[in-house]
């Protein structure tokens, strides 16, 4: 369905800007016919153009570049508008009909789009990622609580969660009472490692339960690397956390953004969810006309003017995943057979659109400072109180595990050599008393000992 919404995008785009510069070309005064040519074509141009530049790796450049501009506003307004007066001066000397730069731009467009449109068809008839499994299951059999209450394992990973903004001299701060009321009666671990310093490859490394498992994201395919330097598709074996859950007998469900988990642990998985971190329509199950336009703004840099469209629909992207993935984490605890449930929570990592009383975007939530990161992991509290009270409504709470961690440091505030720093709060089936961990552990192979 993505492929078909990405076609007619293309198509009625292409229309709706063919009749656009078609009424700029009628336009009798060349100046203002260049003006609004240029006008008209500067946002489509500069966004192919943006997305080659992904290609080739320039994203930082592109955002260091953008960020000086947008320091010195004049400068950059002189040169939009010296740029457009050289165009249209360009135009009126040479005696260049407008019209015949239309159609000359149109036939260059033309010969760009084959490879792209060959590219859609190739993708769209031969991918077709698997990102839900079971899901119809899941939620036609849980409505029910089980009146047998069963023990559950709950892994809940906040993606860029900090050990330093949640903790104060080895207590959680006041204001996140549901992270201390759970670390009240759990293992707290003041010096626990992730096994990365990124979200990819730290997760593969924790499902696989391996802490120097060499992974990479190579043409949309995760690969890992041989002893002879070559690389070769990387595929989970029964060695992973949730293949030893089920030989337990728990039913597996992993929720999340980011990495293809169901692609990934198909074999693995009774329910999944993933979504990408840029596919908008991976959030709707209906058709939309809407989704790849919003996936091509996702994609564009955060900085004005670019950012004026991307913010908000970012930060309301940001919105629908973490509702999504909370609702079918709460549908879940309902299961009336025991349960491991892996939940990624792209929460307190940007955008920022959250404070902790709910949906409420920073006025800039691409900018990483302390007081928007504050204001979300906020939200993360609150997130993490509803699975608890759910637990608790259910009578699940006492005797389920219950493990938080981060897969990372919040980076921009933290120095490279502690990327790897994370939280790690252990609550066993049972547990009622604190406790506190300050040696060094690592945190993937404490959840594979959940299992064995």
């Amino acid at each position: 369905m993505n492929t078909l919404e990405l076609v007619v995008a293309f198509v009625l785009i292409s229309i709706l800007f063919y009749f656009l510069l078609c009424c700029a070309a009628g336009v009798k005064n060349s100046l203002l016919r260049v003006g609004m040519g240029i006008s008209i074509c500067v946002l489509p141009v500069f966004s192919f153009f943006i997305h080659i530049a992904r290609q080739m790796g320039l994203v930082d450049f592109l955002n260091s570049t953008a960020e000086a501009f947008w320091a010195h506003p004049f400068i950059l307004s002189l040169c939009i508008g010296m740029a457009m007066i050289f165009a249209g001066i360009l135009v009126n000397q040479q005696k260049i009909p407008v019209t015949r730069l239309v159609k000359i731009g149109l036939l260059i467009l033309f010969f760009i789009n084959i490879p792209i449109i060959f590219t859609i068809v190739y993708v769209g008839c031969r991918y077709d990622a698997t990102t839900q499994i079971g899901m119809d299951e899941l939620l036609e059999n849980t409505q029910v609580a089980s009146s047998q209450p069963q023990r559950h394992v709950i892994i809940l990973l906040f993606d860029e969660m900090s050990y330093r903004y949640l903790y104060a001299d080895g207590k959680i701060r006041n204001e996140y009472p549901h992270f201390s009321e759970l670390s009240t009666q759990s293992t707290n671990y003041h010096n626990a490692k992730a096994s990365g310093t990124s979200t990819f490859p730290t997760i593969p490394n924790m499902i696989a339960g391996i802490k120097d498992l060499n992974v990479k994201l190579q043409d949309n395919h995760i690969v890992t690397y041989q002893e002879n330097g070559k690389t070769r598709e990387f595929a989970f074996d029964e060695h992973n956390f949730f293949a030893r859950a089920q030989r337990k007998g728990f039913k597996t469900a992993v929720f999340g953004p980011y990495l293809p988990y169901c692609e990934l642990l198909k074999s693995y998985v009774d329910y999944c969810m993933s979504y990408s971190v840029y596919n908008y329509g991976n959030l709707r199950s209906s058709f939309s006309v809407f989704n790849p336009i919003a996936t091509n703004i996702i994609l564009w840099p955060q900085q004005l003017p670019f950012g004026w469209f991307k913010r908000p629909l970012y930060a309301y992207w940001q919105k629908r995943g973490i509702e999504k993935v909370t609702h079918l984490s709460l549908e879940a605890l309902k299961s009336n057979q025991p349960l491991m449930l892996f939940t990624h929570f792209y929460i307190p990592h940007l955008p920022f659109a959250f404070d902790a009383h709910g949906y409420r975007p920073a006025s800039n939530p691409f900018l990483e400072n302390d007081e928007n990161y504050i204001r979300q992991l906020g939200y993360v509290d609150t997130v993490l109180g509803m699975i608890m009270d759910e637990l608790k409504r259910l009578g699940k709470f006492d005797d389920s595990t219950i493990v938080i961690r981060s897969d990372h440091d919040y980076r921009k505030m933290t120095p490279v050599t502690k990327y790897n720093e994370i939280p790690l709060i252990i609550k066993m089936a049972g547990q009622k008393v604190r406790q506190d961990v300050h040696e060094k552990v690592h945190a993937g192979r404490l959840i594979h000992a959940l299992f064995q």
